[in-house]
């Protein structure tokens, strides 16, 4: 993990935060602080993304295609898919072409990013 980013204590707070929530209550912290306006939290949560690799790609996918998203918030989701870059599986991927065109072009060339990185991980 990013070690400067720990050398700033609202960030070692918030990991310690992190750790002692159950993992489905983790999950869902790290969304809200990837899609939140926290800088901060939103650079520890990327690191939290990445370290847990390929499996969280395939929800953080999910979310950002779910209903009720506004476009940063989707955005924000796919960059750290992108950041991830570990293969989708199968219906990850799809479903990131079938949406490629349904919500606007930031989130067209965030998904094109995610799945370029995808082509390059296999």
């Amino acid at each position: 993990m990013n070690t400067v980013l720990f050398e700033n204590p609202e960030a070692r707070i918030d990991m310690e935060y992190l750790s002692r929530l159950s993992d489905e209550h983790r999950e869902s912290t790290v969304i809200a602080w990837l899609m939140g306006e926290d800088e901060v939290r939103r650079a520890l949560a990327m690191e939290v993304s990445i370290a847990t690799g390929a499996s969280f790609s395939t929800l953080l996918v999910a979310r950002a295609l779910s209903r009720g998203k506004r476009v940063v918030q989707r955005v924000r989701l796919l960059q750290a898919v992108e950041r991830i870059a570990k293969p989708l599986d199968p219906s990850a991927f799809f479903d990131l072409l079938s949406a490629m065109r349904r919500y606007g072009p930031e989130v067209e060339i965030q998904i094109a990013r995610v799945l370029a990185v995808h082509r390059l991980a296999q």
